[in-house]
């Protein structure tokens, strides 16, 4: 029997499109060499930095072009398209990688193979440079947008759930993606909150203002500055996601 395409290409307009283009590095990398796609559930743990962006200022644009027509909702899908089109090339300059979409907010992950504190210095480094990024660009006449960033480090459970019609689904949850959002819940429009478990990975890298995290004892941080940074090597490499490709098409 033939062995499917390593590439698993399907035809849009009648050119052939990579399937490893539209699913995260980290499904890449965790199928490269297989030449199936799954046939039952599978979970992973690992430790990893975690970064949860929640946009801030996207509901008054939206109230403000849905009352122009058509014209408007139009505009205003251009408009999510170029500002998380910036954030995901942000993440992936910065070493991560975005897992998840939901509405206005991302969630990326940052896996640590050996160095858990340098994938979390990485983490918030790019949430502030997100924040810069915002800031300094006007997405529509009088309109700047702001983001809330938490930042997580620790164990990471991702499963790939499903198998109905052979489709799957990739949830990522666990730990540390528990406490990103934690963290996100104490971080103000344009803030970066390093949750306390973060923390504890960078204190020495890492300078800002400590909040209170809940009843307890332990504290948070209010980045404002990251040590200069170290090179970030890509998540997955493109031979990797190439021999990932026949494993994708659940997806």
């Amino acid at each position: 029997m033939e062995q499917p395409d390593a590439r698993a290409e399907h035809e849009v307009d009648g050119d052939p499109v990579e399937l490893v283009s539209y699913v995260p590095a980290l499904l890449a990398r965790r199928f490269a060499g297989r030449h199936e796609p799954l046939g039952a559930p599978e979970s992973e743990r690992f430790p990893a930095a975690v970064l949860f962006a929640d946009i801030s200022g996207f509901t008054v644009l939206t109230e403000r072009l849905a009352g122009t027509g058509p014209s408007g909702v139009e505009a205003l899908t251009e408009l999510l398209n170029d500002c998380f089109g910036e954030l995901v090339e942000l993440v992936g300059e910065h070493g991560g990688e975005v897992v998840k979409f939901a509405g206005d907010a991302l969630l990326a992950l940052w896996p640590a193979d050996e160095d858990l504190p340098a994938v979390t210095t990485q983490a918030a480094r790019c949430g502030l440079e997100m924040q810069r990024i915002l800031h300094a660009s006007e997405l529509a006449a009088g309109t700047r947008l702001s983001v809330r960033v938490g930042v997580g480090a620790g164990q990471v459970s991702a499963a790939h759930l499903g198998g109905v019609l052979g489709r799957w689904e990739f949830v990522v949850g666990g730990p540390a993606v528990t406490q990103t959002c934690g963290a996100e819940q104490l971080a103000r429009p344009g803030d970066v909150v390093l949750s306390p478990e973060a923390l504890d990975q960078v204190r020495d890298l890492c300078a800002g203002q400590q909040v209170p995290a809940g009843t307890g004892q332990a504290v948070a941080l209010r980045v404002t500055g990251v040590q200069p940074p170290a090179a970030a090597a890509p998540l997955v490499s493109a031979a990797a996601r190439q021999a990932a490709g026949a494993a994708l098409r659940g997806y």
